[in-house]
């Protein structure tokens, strides 16, 4: 193809729109990813350290190693309070799951079509993993913007501060506000 080409014209418009969804599960998987370790881990680590040295006897280390793990526990929103926010995260970890299945088959089956082998069953194949890829476009969407209404609404109620280095990292631009459904107000923020 020509230097310069856009990705859709390039690679064409489903694939293109396939890479940005890789690139956007890659973007939410690896911010997670940093928060858990750096946000969470790291701080509750170091203050479990802390805690551990001026520990007197074992009851002592076995309540701070409870704290810490609770501590952990309520920073990634595994408690009851925040199931919205834990369910939302799984869905979004299931959907990365099914692109890393559904992709490959897109790419063969369309590999198939263009060399013209197995005309019927490569089309099949082909439209099943393309329904699929356009299932979990939509529904990625709809839970990063789910995740992104839920985090601001805890950041602004100033329950877990620490959440709003992961919100603007996930939200970053504002991104995710301009994606249909967040309201013509937040169309006009960049």
């Amino acid at each position: 193809k020509r230097l310069g080409a856009t990705v859709a014209e390039r690679y064409g418009a489903h694939e293109s729109e396939y890479l940005v969804l890789r690139m956007e599960l890659s973007h939410v998987v690896n911010n997670l990813e940093n928060y858990i370790m750096h946000q969470v881990h790291s701080d509750a680590a170091s203050a479990l350290d802390e805690g551990l040295r001026d520990a007197q006897d074992l009851d002592d280390i076995a309540a701070r190693h409870n704290k810490f793990l609770h501590r952990m526990r309520d920073r990634c929103l595994l408690n009851k309070k925040a199931v919205v926010v834990a369910d939302t995260v799984r869905k979004i970890l299931n959907l990365a799951l099914e692109f890393r299945a559904w992709y490959p088959q897109y790419i063969e089956a369309k590999a198939l079509l263009q060399k013209g082998n197995d005309g019927l069953v490569a089309y099949e194949q082909h439209q099943q993993s393309q329904d699929h890829l356009q299932r979990i476009t939509a529904e990625l969407r709809q839970c990063i913007r789910l995740l992104v209404v839920v985090l601001e609404k805890i950041v602004a109620r100033g329950f877990h501060p620490h959440l709003d280095d992961l919100l603007t990292r996930l939200n970053f631009n504002h991104f995710y506000d301009r994606i249909k459904g967040r309201g013509g107000a937040a169309m006009t923020r960049v």
